[in-house]
């Protein structure tokens, strides 16, 4: 070692040692460090190997203690490398000393020790660099399914790029794995490869590379998704093949063309034969429940999902997809097979109404697709990702999406386009911006219309359905409707006509035809049931809102549509005719008794822990439920505790409350203001007062409202929810007393009115109904038994009138001490001279 090694530059200890001590190293240690030059990290083993040296396990042991230029890692076996400037200055004495012959014989010997070690890109970098074709050509063939497997697509490119267009001809695995390569990046550079490595395979009578080729080809179709057509040939073509060779090579092959095929019948051949299609899918299903190679598994099962969630089998997928999300747990799986799970996964979720985990599918697999470069599915990825956040009600995550998307367009397919388009429709006919969704539609028609895939195409006939029918433009929706009703129809497509069909009643129901709209919601929800459908996938909950109450009103698959209403968060329209039918995640009863009830089910009052966060219940409820202040609240519950300490109870009292009604959207704190959602919570009292304002707005305008009937059927609509004395026995809040009597005379004025209503309509049975219903609620109502009587006797029933009169008489008298008015005993006595009407 040189004197002044530690005052001297790299490059000036190299130069020392090749002009000083280089040339007095003996022959055959010499020749040991030029043969070993050629490989870039050694083990002792490797380098005897290569050089023949048997002392290059002591000589690189010493080198490395002496800080010769090399270092060592690891222990055991230690991995030897020669500093950088060492190795180019022993690579340039070899190249000088050795004939080119040699040095190409050390190159190729190296780079199979490499290969045998591990080392393959070495092995390639010299294999390269001393032109052994066949040597790179077995090495790349040897080593592709490693690099597929990891998602190394770019390695396996670049290695393959390295040879010559004529040597890819003639080895057609090698066009197979070029096409794998591009595959992730640009499916339409990869169908090209996957299509010369089918025929030349073919003709070399190669079943296996034939079939996982073919399956190549249809997995570049689909994901460039230019033209489905193209699948046609295809798909025709494997029947036969298989038969041909007498079924599919089992394994590896069988996944990979059992998954293609699922495919490709989702995206262009849905409405194919129920027993070819089983025959596929059986395939599939043994592929995934038999045999140990889990990336099999998970390519089989993205197949059999995909092919299920097309077809509208959401149930049969649900097996598929709990299996495929256990699998991709497995350190196996490339990133590559995660994406494409993560769009099968993240579009069952939403079919399924579950916006939530759609979102967090979306959103980790858009994560994985920029950390590996694997751009291929973010559409789809941020298409469900916009769905989700729509009816989560996450706008701004929505238009982030959708943002990311447009931002892409101009590079973006045909498909991309209009599945863009498609969402941002939905998004614009939400804001009620005709525009703007008139124009997507087109677009997305436009786009879609030459995909070849009737999915798409029936997805966007519905939204341009929907769209001209908000602008007026009936006949136009009418076509666009019935197209996509003909598509799932010829295609099998049981989710579309189902979505059809509701969309049918929606537009009837608009239209006034409230039989057309039955007819078709008692088929649509039919199907909706039996085939366990929880979604419409499209964006308009007003659509689904609307046509789900006509069928709850209709009494239409009731317990299927209230599910459906919980799945999607719906909220029916505020004039809808009764919301006390609406699965509400929380009824409050306040009339006639106290009971609250979450989820369908009645909490139990009894406990003393709760009585504090239902005397805020009940105070909201009193002082108007929306942005009561904070102040008036704590005046109420804690009048003699001072604000800071008043202020902590409330906000413990709140929490508690939230608790107790299963979610914090039930009551709202805003600037100091609470509010109990009406979008989440029910209460009676506040039903009875809305049903009570529609009818007196109809009986000043003297217009009958549509399918209610008569203002009378309205005002005993408020009767039949006022079962009682509001908030009874309670005190605790003075505004208790006051809003209790103003419900109170709005039930009588209710009573009354109804009553005299069905009296001029001559319906005397149905006022003697509507005064007794009344008087079971205040039976100190004058009024009230003026019009029993009176209508007892209109009917010829003097009997029951003069039992009236006598109630009245008793009851006046036991409780108000006093007798009935005078014109009471008039009315009977004028009965008895009178002549009796017939009954009517």
């Amino acid at each position: 070692v040189p004197e002044r090694k530690g005052t001297r530059t790299p490059e000036e200890i190299v130069d020392y040692f090749g002009g000083e001590v280089f040339g007095q190293i003996d022959p055959e240690t010499r020749s040991f460090l030029l043969a070993s030059s050629f490989l870039p990290r050694m083990t002792a083993g490797m380098a005897q190997r290569l050089t023949g040296y048997a002392r290059a396990g002591e000589f690189l042991s010493a080198l490395c203690r002496n800080n010769w230029f090399t270092q060592a890692h690891g222990h055991g076996d230690p991995v030897y490398q020669y500093h950088s400037l060492f190795r180019e200055f022993l690579l340039s004495r070899a190249g000088a000393a050795l004939p080119p012959a040699e040095i190409t014989k050390l190159q190729r010997s190296a780079a199979e020790l490499l290969s045998e070690y591990g080392q393959v890109e070495d092995a390639v970098a010299l294999l390269r660099e001393c032109g052994d074709r066949d040597g790179l050509v077995r090495l790349i063939l040897s080593n592709a399914p490693s690099l597929a497997a990891q998602g190394r697509f770019l390695t396996l490119e670049e290695w393959l790029r390295a040879l010559p267009e004529t040597t890819l001809d003639d080895v057609p695995w090698l066009r197979y794995w070029m096409g794998i390569s591009r595959l992730p990046f640009n499916p339409g550079e990869s169908a090209p490869h996957f299509e010369s490595a089918f025929h030349s395979l073919r003709k070399r009578s190669d079943p296996a590379g034939m079939f996982l080729a073919w399956a190549g080809v249809v997995d570049s179709i689909i994901y460039w998704h230019r033209d489905l057509s193209q699948l046609d040939p295809w798909i025709e073509t494997i029947d036969p093949l298989v038969l041909e060779w007498g079924g599919l090579p089992p394994g590896l092959v069988e996944a990979h063309v059992t998954s293609a095929m699922m495919k490709a019948l989702a995206f262009r051949q849905p409405s194919c034969t129920a027993a070819a299609v089983e025959e596929w899918a059986g395939r599939c299903a043994s592929v995934a429940r038999t045999g140990d190679n889990v990336k099999l598994k998970v390519e089989a099962l993205i197949g059999l999902s995909l092919f299920r969630l097309y077809a509208g089998d959401i149930a049969e997928a649900e097996w598929a997809i709990g299996v495929l999300t256990i699998l991709l747990k497995h350190r196996d799986v490339s990133p590559l097979d995660i994406l494409r799970a993560s769009q099968v996964r993240a579009l069952h979720a939403n079919l399924s109404s579950r916006y939530d985990r759609s979102l967090e599918i979306a959103s980790d697999g858009l994560r994985l697709a920029e950390s590996s470069g694997i751009r291929l599915l973010d559409f789809w990825l941020s298409g469900e990702g916009v769905l989700a956040s729509l009816h989560l009600g996450e706008a701004a995550t929505a238009n982030r999406y959708l943002g990311t998307m447009a931002a892409r367009l101009d590079k973006a397919l045909p498909w991309e386009t209009s599945f863009y388009h498609f969402l941002a429709g939905w998004e614009s006919l939400h804001r009620r911006d005709l525009s703007q969704a008139s124009f997507h539609a087109e677009v997305s028609l436009e786009q879609g219309d030459g995909i070849g895939n009737p999915v798409i195409h029936a997805l966007n006939c519905l939204l341009g359905a929907h769209v001209f029918e908000e602008a007026g433009d009936r006949p136009r929706a009418v076509e666009f409707l019935e197209e996509a009703h003909r598509l799932a129809v010829e295609s099998r497509l049981d989710f579309f006509l189902f979505v059809c069909l509701l969309t049918k009643g929606f537009f009837s129901l608009r239209g006034g035809d409230g039989s057309s709209a039955e007819e078709a919601l008692r088929e649509g929800m039919r199907i909706g049931r039996e085939k366990g459908y929880s979604s419409v996938y499209i964006w308009r909950p007003e659509f689904l809102a609307t046509v789900a109450v006509k069928a709850l009103g209709a009494g239409i698959e009731v317990e299927y549509v209230r599910e459906l209403i919980r799945k999607n968060r719906l909220v029916p329209d505020p004039s809808t005719p009764d919301l006390e039918k609406w699965p509400w995640p929380v009824k409050v009863y306040t009339l006639g008794r106290f009971s609250l009830v979450v989820d369908g089910k009645v909490l139990p009052s009894a406990r003393k822990t709760r009585q504090k966060p239902l005397q805020l219940l009940k105070a909201l409820i009193t002082l108007g439920g929306r942005e009561v202040p904070e102040e008036q609240i704590t005046d109420v519950l804690w009048p003699d505790t001072d604000g800071d300490l008043a202020h902590q109870s409330l906000a413990k009292t709140l929490e508690r409350l939230r608790e107790m009604l299963g979610d914090d959207r039930a009551v709202l704190l805003s600037d100091g203001r609470l509010t109990l959602n009406n979008r989440h919570c029910w209460v009676d009292a506040w039903e009875f007062e809305r049903i009570f304002g529609r009818a007196e707005a109809a009986r000043k305008s003297g217009v009958r409202v549509a399918d209610d009937g008569a203002v009378a059927l309205l005002a005993e609509r408020a009767i039949a929810l006022y079962q009682g004395t509001f908030l009874l026995g309670e005190t605790f809040c003075s505004g208790i007393v006051p809003h209790r009597e103003r419900l109170r005379g709005k039930f009588l004025r209710a009573v009354v009115r109804a009553g005299r209503n069905r009296e001029e309509a001559g319906e005397w049975d149905k006022a003697i109904v509507c005064y007794q219903k009344g008087l079971e609620v205040d039976s100190l109502a004058e009024d009230l038994w003026r019009g029993l009587i009176s209508c007892n006797i209109r009917t010829g029933r003097t009997a029951e009138a003069h039992a009236a009169y006598q109630r009245c008489a008793r009851t006046f008298t036991a409780v108000l001490g006093v007798n009935p008015s005078s014109d009471l005993q008039a009315i009977l006595t004028c009965a008895k001279n009178a002549t009796t009407p017939a009954r009517k």
